[in-house]
């Protein structure tokens, strides 16, 4: 009987890398207390802005101005300060998000108390409302403005900008006002967080405004565009009404809450999922394909990381956990590719799945395919703490990272007198090309048959490849079967008769490569 040869054309060798992705340059904000960088981007012309914030009298920062300054930035593509300097007054002031517009300048975003200094124009103390934008190029101010009511719910650490293409801008944070910019709150004069969206003209001026959340607590997170024209919006809630359909945890504890709305401000869909009360939800993006994927934590006796894809409807496809008997957290992710995901958080653990933490807790970079499996993994720091990063994709397709750090050793090269032991500011480029990360590369095709199949299936792999294990996956990313190889000739035997009938995921790892084919078991 003849055997029918199905050669799969999907199939892919992924390079995943066998050494560390290595650091390009680095540099540091530091100084005698606390330093954070909150976002790194790149502009148009190569060079690199970041926001943050800083309680250090003394360090590489100059004019500090009291309570929690917030700072801006300028590198050169060889990772030196053009600039650096503190921007605020004498009470908190915080940047959180930054964004070059359109017309080639900078928008920044967050929070401030400050009646002097840099706010001089826009005085606390007679404009109570603590939502900050400021617009700025490199000889200074365009504008800045405060936007939000009397309460003192315009604090979000999580502030967040988006430029439509018309110049629009979409501003998210979150409110316990119920006056000045701010209508409809939910909360009743309960002290109690909703998120606040405003649309505003390129100018800053208010073009609509609308609160999302309940009559309990609602905080914003993150905002992606999509597709069809809609926002998907990242948050977390202890409510149970209003705009929020479903609550799943326990009373007075949070769900993570997802919903998009649409270009008329009408909420399209909403769905809760639990997450971990201690270090939440973190990132929300649109993907190539129109599908949500979403970053978060859940407590399972210890805090893992979470990936999760949504359909473009809000149904959840999959979810990963990700980690080790200790902490561990995804803030960030880009889609380098439909098959491939590169995140970056941190981590505490050194088991389960994460590998060779030599560092104790540091800067955890994971890739994974499009399944939600992980590829590879590698972690940057030193021997005191590292804390989460998030991604910048550069103009030469490498990465930025930018988190903090408590270290002056391994990966961390300090060459600055202050410190303090505390977090710093930490920014660094990754040299990705001697890797493998950036693509997938097409290889030599192998074949699989039966396919489809009722009870087991062969693989022939080209003769110079060596595999080591083989894994079957289900549609939304389960594990079903791992096995060392067994050779039947020159072929791989796979029994999968105990398998439900359905569309499965092969993957065959063979040293630093990965083989991936589609099977079908009737």
């Amino acid at each position: 009987m003849k055997l029918l040869l199905l050669t799969i054309a999907s199939a892919f060798a992924l390079n995943t890398y066998s050494q560390a992705p290595t650091i390009q340059w680095q540099n540091l904000i530091v100084g005698n207390n606390v330093d954070a960088v909150n976002k790194t981007i790149q502009s148009t012309d190569g060079n690199f802005y970041s926001v943050g914030s800083t309680l250090s009298t003394a360090g590489n920062l100059s004019n500090y101005q009291g309570g929690w300054d917030s700072w801006i930035s300028k590198i050169d593509v060889n990772g030196n300060f053009v600039w650096k300097k503190p921007i605020g007054g004498s009470n908190t002031d915080y940047l959180t998000d930054i964004i070059q517009t359109n017309d080639g300048n900078y928008l920044a975003s967050g929070t401030s108390y400050s009646s002097d200094g840099d706010l001089l124009s826009i005085p606390y103390s007679t404009t109570p409302k603590n939502i900050w934008l400021i617009k700025f190029n490199d000889t200074g101010i365009l504008w800045e403005q405060r936007y939000g009511g009397s309460g003192d719910g315009g604090f979000s650490t999580n502030s967040h900008l988006i430029e439509a293409t018309n110049g629009d801008l979409h501003v998210f944070a979150n409110t316990v006002s119920n006056d000045g910019d701010i209508i409809n709150s939910h909360s009743n004069g309960m002290n109690e967080n909703d998120i606040v969206y405003f649309k505003l003209s390129s100018n800053g001026t208010i073009l609509s405004q609308k609160n999302y959340g309940g009559s309990d607590d609602d905080n914003f997170y993150s905002a992606s565009l999509t597709s069809d024209g809609g926002i998907a919006i990242l948050g977390r809630s202890r409510s149970t009404d209003f705009d929020v359909s479903q609550h799943l945890a326990s009373s007075g504890n949070y769900d993570t809450w997802i919903f998009k709305i649409d270009n008329a401000l009408n909420i399209v869909w909403d769905k809760s999922f639990l997450t971990s009360s201690y270090l939440g939800t973190t990132c929300i993006k649109e993907l190539s394909n129109g599908k949500i994927m979403f970053s978060s934590t859940i407590s399972n006796n210890f805090v893992d990381a979470t990936l999760n894809l949504l359909s473009a409807n809000g149904n959840l496809i999959w979810q990963k956990n990700y980690g080790g008997s200790y902490i561990d957290r995804i803030d960030d992710f880009i889609e380098i590719n439909p098959n491939r995901i590169l995140c970056s958080g941190y981590t505490y653990s050194n088991d389960g799945d994460v590998t060779n933490n030599t560092l104790g807790d540091g800067i955890w970079l994971v890739d994974v395919d499009s399944l939600g499996v992980i590829n590879n993994q590698n972690m940057y720091g030193g021997s005191m703490p590292e804390s989460g990063a998030k991604l910048t994709k550069t103009i030469d397709n490498q990465f930025v990272l930018s988190g903090g750090t408590s270290s002056i050793d391994h990966d961390v090269v300090n060459p600055y007198t202050w410190n303090c032991f505390c977090e710093e500011a930490w920014i660094f480029k990754l040299n990705m090309n001697t890797v493998g990360i950036q693509e997938n590369q097409l290889t030599n095709t192998f074949s699989i048959y039966p396919n489809p199949t009722r009870e087991f299936f062969k693989m022939q792999l080209p003769p110079d490849v060596k595999p080591q294990f083989i894994e079957v996956y289900g549609i939304q990313g389960q594990m079903v079967m791992r096995q060392t190889t067994r050779l039947v000739g020159d072929s791989l035997e796979i029994n999968v008769s105990e398998l439900n009938a359905g569309i499965y995921m092969v993957r065959v790892l063979a040293g630093n490569k990965v083989y991936v084919a589609r099977l079908l078991k009737q």
